[in-house]
């Protein structure tokens, strides 16, 4: 099963993780390479006249795998290496760029090896390639180090020749601190009176004309141009020193790579003592599984390096022998470590096991970032940042200097006054896909064969206790139908065993590591600067959210590329992230206490009994008989996964707010390809379910105000969905009404009538119910201080564009892109346009329209409605009605197929007469897609849904962008903040 790309141990090994056909999914290019064969030795860079025979190839993918192999042998001191792995990937015929070679001349260049720096140099003239300005510095430090100090005027002369400026040469190029004060010492020599200075910036940007007027001009480039206030002032919440407290906090959980968190006790309540051991059984059990996973790791690591020493293999392009590279990118322990947490995160909770591929990504994913740290504090890029943000803290301190300069302008002109030397970032190549596919699964399989778990065996001696060790993980395989092909695909699944053991533990105090870039921060989070340079302190994370196996080096290449037109959209993320928030902590105990005590699926907290899964009989042999119970075990195992992935999540969630919950948080955030802003940490967020929104509030409280508390009335009775046509007065005499209620809800959430049970987001509406009480019981409301949070959001967007672009009236009353009297529902809407059809239908004898009568609603046909303009097909849609109609027990079981289909077609006929221009709309834009190859998007990189859905987020969340920079820049309270459209998913 394993192919070339695996070295001989992981050939030879009874657990073929990396099997790329049966185990994992690869990129197209990805799959190229893994087939490429070992080249001669010695056929690289023939002549000019002579015929290679080879077509030259060249893709980010490709680059990315060349610059990450080059920079773990240099990293290692192994330049010999790191050029002949160079040479590999030309003799493959891979078109590489300039910082290939500059990376590997960089390293000739530390060594003062003359003759080897001015070979590869000539390579690289060869390649058809300009030097750039890391060339250039490679060249002049390898003249400092091989004291050529004659050749220095020459190369300086080139560098001119080039159109380079030398005074600004040491802020464009990429080194160290050490390589630019070998740097500083040749320009020193070679200048008279040298003395660097950064350059001007002179890219023309695009901006939108509503962001154009918050920007000036200066001599550093665009600024943001002052205001009179500040949204970044932390006066009155947090003293300096706290900050900086704080600081040190984050930058430890940062430093260590992951946060021990306690698991939430799922079960019913235990003594103390009884969990407290049980916590240590576990501590215990892992301490041991961790000892042996990393002894096993050095053990077949140097197994590796020595089959790699014995056999004399070149470095192939290919990757047959790159795992020689991966295996010691870090200590034995920290790998252990690494694999050994993201093994218990998604592995053990779940009974069936976890997709190898999913697991190898993440696992590779991690060590990429601890990787990138390392490198970074051996920069000394870690001390810049800390002592820039040391400086950075005056910044939430000072109304006048937040008012007068953004966040982002700030940081960057700490860093040019600092010695220009030391850098904050170290520019590093992103690993592929391919890369944590090699280290995981060699990881893996270390895992599989040392980890292990002791079992009694009473069948040998009834009276005496005999252990037995069996693997704690075992690999399997298991068909899936892929693109209506059948394959065997890889899993990672805990023993039964220890699976059950894990369950019984995990109720009575065990504990998980977090991974630094799930959690929320400390401190403000790191302006973005740059699209992979900004967010936690020292943690990389890309500004973009794009998958590794997908092509996501394609996306990046274009960041890159027009990293200058990003200023806007990395201040409107700046802005989102420095919203500080807290824990509610009256809404977690009530969630918390509905949690232990069996949860409650109708408020979305799962709860702790799962579906059983029936057994197929042994001795059924009818065919059809066996077909349906087998798709009914299959449906029933899909169902009790599922429950189990959502209780897991929802005790990440409780276990991280109750770590957290004395605690200020911010929220660092970036962005899908389409734009669309997300918070990095995925458990702790203001973006998910009713669960995850009721546990946050605002830090920062503001007084209610004359009309603050109307508004929490409008809020209660928006999170209730009773009243959604009506008007904002009739809403607020609606609560006005129901007052007995909210008081009712407020006092004895748990053993009171449940008014607020009955709410469409229950939760929330019990987060508002008890605001509103607080502010009445105060007795001054207008001075209450209020940290809720008010949402207002948008009548279906998509379909808001669609309107406005083909001018449809009746669709634009629909969505409130015209004016009406009242409110108006577009789902509700559809529902009655889908009731008419489903009762013309059942008048003509249409059966399953018969069955359907009373079952059409609102909440059925509402995601399909709102992703029709995301692409949705008829399957997805299917797929929506089927698990809506499954929720509210509306059909049997066998009229779920015929009902969604059914339903899903009347509704797209809804659609169609409701908004009659959309549909034309969205085929011209399909059209003139296809015509102009997608030039006129500039963020897609690949097409993965219809052109039409494409265009209309890039236009919505560019406008939601921009009113984050108008929000930003003018200073808007949290008053504005809380009503922002596009802080809710």
């Amino acid at each position: 099963i394993a192919t070339k790309i695996m070295c001989s141990h992981v050939a030879r090994a009874t657990f073929p993780l990396l099997a790329w056909k049966h185990g994992c999914r690869m990129s197209t290019q990805s799959a190229a390479i893994a087939k490429l064969t070992l080249p001669e030795k010695g056929s690289w860079m023939k002549s000019s006249s002579g015929n290679t025979g080879m077509r030259l190839r060249r893709s980010p993918t490709e680059l990315q795998r060349a610059l990450t192999l080059i920079e773990l042998q240099l990293a290692k001191g192994q330049v010999e290496e790191a050029e002949e792995c160079l040479k590999s990937f030309l003799r493959s015929g891979f078109k590489l760029d300039q910082r290939a070679f500059n990376s590997v001349l960089l390293g000739w260049a530390e060594q003062g090896k003359y003759y080897r720096v001015r070979n590869l140099y000539q390579t690289l003239i060869r390649s058809h390639l300009t030097p750039d300005v890391d060339t250039y510095a490679a060249l002049l430090i390898q003249c400092v180090r091989g004291r050529y100090w004659k050749g220095i005027p020459s190369i300086i002369q080139k560098a001119k020749d080039k159109g380079l400026d030398m005074k600004h040469l040491p802020y464009q190029c990429s080194l160290s601190t050490t390589q630019k004060q070998l740097l500083k010492q040749a320009l020193e020599h070679g200048v008279a009176g040298y003395t660097p200075s950064p350059p001007a910036s002179t890219h023309k940007i695009y901006m939108h004309e509503a962001v154009k007027s918050l920007y000036k001009e200066t001599s550093a480039g665009l600024q943001l141009s002052e205001t009179e206030g500040s949204s970044y002032y932390l006066g009155g919440l947090l003293t300096k020193e706290q900050l900086k407290a704080k600081m040190e906090k984050q930058l430890e959980i940062e430093r260590q790579g992951f946060l021990q968190i306690p698991l939430l006790a799922s079960g019913d309540t235990v003594a103390g003592t009884s969990e407290t051991l049980r916590h240590q059984e576990f501590t215990d059990l892992r301490d041991k599984w961790l000892e042996s996973l990393a002894q096993s790791i050095k053990y077949e690591a140097s197994k590796v390096k020595e089959e790699r020493r014995q056999s004399q293999m070149v470095v192939s392009a290919g990757g047959a022998s790159n795992l020689k590279q991966l295996v010691d990118v870090l200590e034995p322990v920290e790998l252990a470590n690494i694999v050994l947490n993201k093994v218990c995160e998604f592995a053990l909770p779940q009974s069936d096991g976890i997709h190898v591929h999913f697991l190898c990504l993440r696992t590779g994913l991690i060590i990429e970032q601890r990787y990138a740290m390392r490198k970074k504090e051996t920069h000394g890029a870690v001390d810049k940042t800390i002592e820039m943000y040391n400086k950075y803290v005056d910044y939430f301190f000072d109304k006048k200097l937040s008012g007068r300069i953004g966040s982002r302008d700030f940081w960057c002109q700490l860093d040019q006054m600092g010695p220009w030397e030391s850098s904050p970032t170290v520019q590093l190549p992103a690993w592929p896909a391919a890369i944590y596919l090699h280290i995981g699964g060699f990881l893996l399989d270390c895992l599989v064969k040392s980890v292990k778990f002791c079992v009694p065996e009473t069948e040998r001696s009834p009276q005496h206790l005999y252990y037995r060790e069996i693997p704690a993980f075992v690999h399997v395989y298991k068909k899936e139908v892929k693109n209506g092909e059948a394959v065997q695909v890889g899993y990672i699944k805990p023993h039964p065993k220890v699976h059950k053991w894990y369950k019984t533990v995990r109720g009575h105090g065990a504990s998980l590591s977090l991974t630094a870039s799930l959690l929320p921060s400390l401190i403000p989070p790191r302006p973005w600067t740059g699209w992979r340079d900004g967010g936690y302190l020292i943690t990389p994370v890309a500004i973009t959210r794009v998958e590794r196996h997908k092509d996501a080096f394609q996306h990046h290449a274009l960041l890159e590329k027009h990293n200058s037109h990003l200023l806007p959209v990395l201040d409107a993320l700046n802005y989102v992230s420095s919203c500080p928030w807290r824990i509610n902590t009256t809404m977690l105990d009530v969630v918390t206490q509905i949690f232990k005590s069996g949860g409650d699926d109708s408020l979305g907290i799962p709860s702790s009994s799962l579906p059983e899964v029936p057994e197929i009989p042994k001795d059924e042999t009818d065919p059809c008989t066996l077909r349906l119970l087998k798709r009914k075990h299959r449906n029933a195992k899909k169902e009790c996964n599922e429950k189990n992935s959502l209780r897991m999540d929802t005790i990440y969630r409780l276990s991280l707010a109750h770590k957290y919950c004395d605690e200020i948080l911010w929220l660092p955030s970036n962005m899908d390809f389409r734009g669309r802003a997300y918070t990095v940490a995925p458990h702790i967020s203001h973006l998910g379910s009713d669960v995850a929104r009721c546990l946050l509030e605002f830090a920062h409280g503001k007084p209610l105000g004359a009309k603050g508390l109307d508004w929490l009335k409008i809020q209660v009775v928006n999170c209730h969905g009773t009243m959604k046509k009506s008007t904002l007065r009739e809403r607020r005499d609606y609560a006005n009404n129901m007052m007995e209620e909210i008081l009712d809800s407020a006092d004895h959430a748990l053993d009171g009538r449940g008014w607020w049970r009955t709410a469409d987001d229950p939760l929330q509406c019990l987060a508002s119910c008890k605001e509103i009480v607080n502010a009445i019981r105060s007795g001054n409301s207008v001075n209450f201080i209020s940290h809720l949070p008010i949402h207002q959001d948008g009548s279906c967007n998509g379909l808001q564009h669609y309107a406005a672009l083909g001018r449809d009236q009746a669709g634009a009353e629909q969505v409130h892109v015209a004016p009406t009297d009242v409110p108006q529902d577009v789902y509700s809407g559809t529902a009655k346009l889908v009731e008419q059809i489903r009762e013309r239908d059942a008048k003509a004898g249409v059966a399953i329209a018969q069955r359907l009568e009373g079952k059409v609603n609102r909440k059925v046909i509402k995601q399909t409605v709102m992703t029709t303009v995301y692409g949705v097909t008829f399957v997805g849609g299917r797929e929506q009605i089927s698990r809506q109609l499954k929720d509210q027990n509306a059909v049997d079981e066998d009229d779920l197929w015929p009902a969604s289909c059914y339903l899903v077609k009347a509704v797209f006929d809804s659609l169609r007469e409701m908004f009659g221009s959309a549909r034309q709309i969205s085929v011209s834009l399909q059209r003139t897609c296809r015509n102009k190859m997608l030039l006129v998007f500039l963020w897609i990189y690949s097409i993965q849904s219809s052109p039409d859905w494409c265009e209309w987020q890039l236009y919505d969340n560019t406008r939601c962008n921009i009113a984050s920079n108008v929000c930003g820049h003018t200073a808007l309270s949290n008053k504005t903040l809380r009503q922002r459209l596009w802080l809710h998913s």
